[in-house]
C-alpha cells in the first residue's frame, strides 16, 4: 500500500506553495538574464552609433596619373608615343604644399631622376577621399591648345574586378625629336566625394575652331568608402533545439502527458547582420586587405532573424572576412523562447484536459555561420545574369 502511495505521488501535481516558490525563482532568473541580454544588444547598437558619429571627413590624399608623349629624357630614356607612365602619390605631410604648377614640376624632376616614389606602369586605387589629377608631358613642339574633357557615370561594385585598371595606354604613336624638356598639361579629375563613379577623361588638341584631335584617353574608377554593410546567411545556434512547442498527448497507458516538439524544423537560422567597420574613414570593399590576419578583416556585427521571429532573436558577435564579400561570423545569440511554467516538465503525466502552461524568457547561446555581403553578391549575380542573357541572344 505504501509503495502504491509513493508511486501515485509521482503523478500528482506539486503543491501550490512549491510551484509558487519555483516560479518566483524562475522569474528572478528571467529578469536577470533578460536584462543582461538586452544590455548586450543595446551595447552593440551603441557601438554602431558611435562608429557613425565618429566618422569624420578624412584628410584628402593626392594622387597623380602620369602620361607621356614621345620624348627622350636627359639620361637617354626613350618614351615613345602617348602612353601611361605611372602614378605618384603625394606624401601625407606634403599634401597641399604645392600648387598644380609646382607639383607638375616636382613630378617632372622625379621622372628625370627615377625614384621609388613613382609607381611605374601601375594604376592607383582611388577612393572618394582622394583628389586625383592627370598630368601629360608632351614634346615642346606641340603648339596647339589642349583641352581636358571629363564624363562621369555610375559603376556597379562588380565592375571593378571585371574591368581592371589599364596598366598601359598607347593611344597614338607620334615620333618627336629628342628633347630634354616637355610641356606639362595637368587636369583635375575631380574625384573627391564621388564614390562609385567612373570618370573618363580625354585630352584633345584644338586643331581649328571647330575640330579637335584626340591625343589620349583614360578612365579612373572612384571607389566608395563604407561605414556599414548588410550581410546575411545561415548560422547554427545552440538555442535552436531549445525552441519548442508544448502540448498534451495520450501515452500507451492511456494517460495524458506533456509532449514537446521543435518549433523550427530548419537546422539553421537565417539572420541579417549589420557589419560595422573599425576603420576611421570607412572601408573600400573592392580592395582585399593585404594579409589574412589584417585587422580590416575583423569587424563587429549585430543582427536579427530574417524570417523566424525577428524581434525575439538577437545576435552580437564578430565577423572575419576571408575573401571579399564572404564572412565567417560567430558570437552570442539571445532568443526569447517558450518554456514550461508552474513546475511542469516535459513527459510529466497531467490530468485530462490540462493545457501545459508556458512562459517566454530570454536564453543565451552561441552561434557560428557563413554570410555574404548582400550588395556585392547581388551585384555579381546581376552581372552574371545580364551576361548570360546577352550571350543567349547572340
Amino acid at each position: 500500500m505504501a509503495l502504491q502511495i509513493r508511486r501515485a505521488h509521482r503523478f500528482l501535481p506539486p503543491s501550490q506553495d512549491h510551484i509558487a516558490l519555483r516560479a518566483s525563482d524562475r522569474t528572478n532568473r528571467e529578469k536577470v538574464l533578460g536584462t543582461f541580454s538586452i544590455s548586450l544588444v543595446a551595447g552593440g547598437l551603441v557601438l554602431c552609433l558611435c562608429q557613425l558619429i565618429s566618422a569624420s571627413n578624412a584628410e584628402s590624399a593626392e594622387k597623380w596619373l602620369i602620361y607621356t608623349q614621345g620624348i627622350t629624357l636627359p639620361g637617354g630614356q626613350h618614351l615613345l608615343g602617348y602612353s601611361y607612365y605611372g602614378y605618384f602619390e603625394v606624401p601625407g605631410d606634403q599634401v597641399g604644399s604645392l600648387d598644380i604648377l609646382g607639383r607638375t614640376n616636382d613630378i617632372w624632376d622625379k621622372i628625370n631622376k627615377p625614384t621609388s616614389a613613382i609607381e611605374r606602369n601601375k594604376k592607383p586605387t582611388i577612393t572618394r577621399n582622394d583628389n586625383a589629377y592627370m598630368v601629360a608631358f608632351f614634346d615642346p613642339s606641340l603648339d596647339k591648345p589642349l583641352i581636358c574633357t571629363k564624363t562621369e557615370a555610375a559603376f556597379k561594385q562588380s565592375d571593378a574586378p571585371v574591368v581592371p585598371p589599364e596598366t598601359t595606354v598607347a593611344v597614338k604613336t607620334i615620333v618627336a625629336g629628342a628633347t630634354a624638356a616637355a610641356k606639362a598639361f595637368p587636369c583635375d579629375l575631380e574625384t573627391r566625394d564621388k564614390g562609385n563613379t567612373k570618370i573618363t577623361f580625354t585630352v584633345e588638341k584644338q586643331l581649328t575652331d571647330t575640330t579637335k584631335g584626340e591625343l589620349l584617353k583614360g578612365t579612373v574608377l572612384v571607389h566608395e568608402l563604407y561605414r556599414f554593410r548588410i550581410i546575411s546567411g545561415p548560422v547554427f545556434s545552440s538555442l535552436i533545439t531549445k525552441n519548442r512547442t508544448f502540448s498534451t498527448i495520450t501515452n500507451a497507458a492511456g494517460q495524458q502527458v506533456i509532449s514537446s516538439s521543435r518549433a523550427n524544423d530548419s537546422p539553421a537560422n537565417f539572420p541579417v547582420f549589420l557589419k560595422t567597420y573599425w576603420a576611421r574613414d570607412g572601408r573600400d570593399i573592392l580592395v582585399d586587405p593585404t594579409h589574412w590576419y589584417s585587422p580590416e578583416r575583423f569587424n563587429p556585427i549585430i543582427g536579427i532573424n530574417l524570417v523566424n521571429n525577428p524581434l525575439k532573436n538577437f545576435y552580437v558577435g564578430l565577423s572575419y572576412e576571408p575573401i571579399l564579400g564572404v564572412d565567417i561570423v560567430a558570437g552570442a545569440h539571445f532568443a526569447k523562447i517558450d518554456q514550461l511554467a508552474g513546475g511542469f516538465s516535459d513527459g510529466q503525466v497531467v490530468p485530462a484536459g490540462t493545457q501545459p502552461p508556458t512562459t517566454s524568457k530570454f536564453l543565451t547561446g552561441g552561434f557560428v555561420g557563413v554570410t555574404a555581403d548582400v550588395g556585392v553578391i547581388g551585384s555579381w549575380l546581376g552581372s552574371q545574369i545580364t551576361k548570360t542573357i546577352k550571350e543567349g541572344f547572340r
